[in-house]
């Protein structure tokens, strides 16, 4: 078992952009050969997160100790960890009683959140060419800070994008204004509780600096956001609540980056739900690291031969099901500052 989750922290540690992380997954690496408390707590962690697939969990270990740099040893400079720094930095957090308690209780209990606004450039873009000025009701599920709903309200604009579509069509699209009826996140965790945890989940290394401005970022939306809501409640439970609630069904739901973090036949699962909430002709948006060739492929790297499979896609509401997914836009990372487009971009 320890095996599979060693060749996921060699693949971070040979692959992942942020020159920092891959010294952090070399060191862990080594750790796990050379100090047994490491070891210790990824078996654990291993053993007892059975929900999760490898791949977040080896995530979830730099959130946890990134977390605790930032709140307890008020770091912010993890962008100049080499590898040698990063083995006496984990070295001395699993050795520290109060730090490790910290790092296995949030490896255990927390789930990695998504929390970048420029995500949903993807989906106001869908939005925007499917229902112009009509009004909608959105569902974020996963919202984690509920961010991504609360900028489309308020009309925030997104970064930059390099925009490679024909004629610039996402660029135009992310100039139009939506008009959105009902907004609602749903997230199983209470964003209000979470603010911490969000913000260590946010940052590659490298992004330290912008932490700051995040943090006002996410209290201005917070501050200003007036129409939308949030239900903390599971995307595998969507069905029952809408029925206990008696809720009207929806024109459109986003996740971003949710999905791919749950166990095969457990992602079938909320994608079923997701259906019984929707109207027919509805549809449902995934940010996530997929391939699509007639139907979804999960569980693919996050980049492959210098490239990420970073997307967005779509899947329309049948009476019965969903149709094929649609692929819309390829982007650079999850980071989305420049965007490709997919193969069904002129179909959507």
């Amino acid at each position: 078992m320890i095996q599979k989750l060693i060749t996921e922290i060699e693949k971070q540690g040979n692959n992942h952009p942020d020159l920092s992380l891959r010294g952090f997954y070399k060191a862990l690496l080594e750790l796990i050969e050379t100090h047994p408390k490491t070891k210790n707590y990824l078996v654990e962690a291993l053993s007892k997160r059975t929900d999760v697939e490898t791949t977040h969990l080896v995530n979830l270990a730099y959130r946890a100790m990134q977390f605790v740099l930032i709140y307890e040893h008020e770091k912010k400079d993890m962008g100049e960890y080499t590898y040698e720094i990063w083995k006496e930095v984990i070295t001395n957090l699993m050795d520290n009683e109060k730090t490790y308690t910290i790092i296995i209780e949030k490896t255990l209990k927390e789930n990695t959140q998504t929390n970048i606004y420029q995500r949903y450039a993807g989906p106001k873009a869908i939005l925007s060419k499917l229902y112009g000025t009509k009004k909608i009701d959105v569902i974020d599920v996963g919202c984690s800070q509920n961010i991504g709903l609360m900028g489309l309200e308020l009309h925030y604009p997104f970064m930059q994008i390099k925009d490679h579509t024909k004629s610039k069509e996402l660029t135009k699209l992310l100039n139009n204004d939506l008009n959105i009826k009902n907004a609602t996140g749903i997230d199983i965790e209470d964003p209000s509780k979470k603010l911490g945890w969000a913000l260590a989940c946010r940052f590659y290394p490298k992004e330290l600096k912008q932490f700051d401005m995040e943090e006002q970022m996410i209290r201005f939306f917070k501050n200003q956001s007036k129409n939308t809501k949030f239900i903390k409640e599971s995307v595998l439970k969507l069905s029952k609540l809408w029925e206990k609630q008696k809720f009207q069904k929806v024109d459109a739901v986003v996740t971003s980056l949710i999905l791919y973090q749950l166990p095969e036949g457990l992602k079938e699962k909320a994608i079923e739900e997701i259906g019984k909430i929707l109207k027919d002709g509805g549809v449902l948006i995934i940010n996530d690291f997929v391939k699509v060739n007639s139907h979804i492929k999960w569980n693919v790297p996050w980049f492959e031969n210098g490239q990420s499979n970073y997307k967005t896609i779509v899947l329309k509401k049948t009476k019965d099901t969903f149709s094929e997914p649609l692929e819309y836009i390829l982007w650079d990372s999850g980071r989305c500052q420049e965007a490709y487009p997919g193969k069904d971009f002129n179909n959507i």
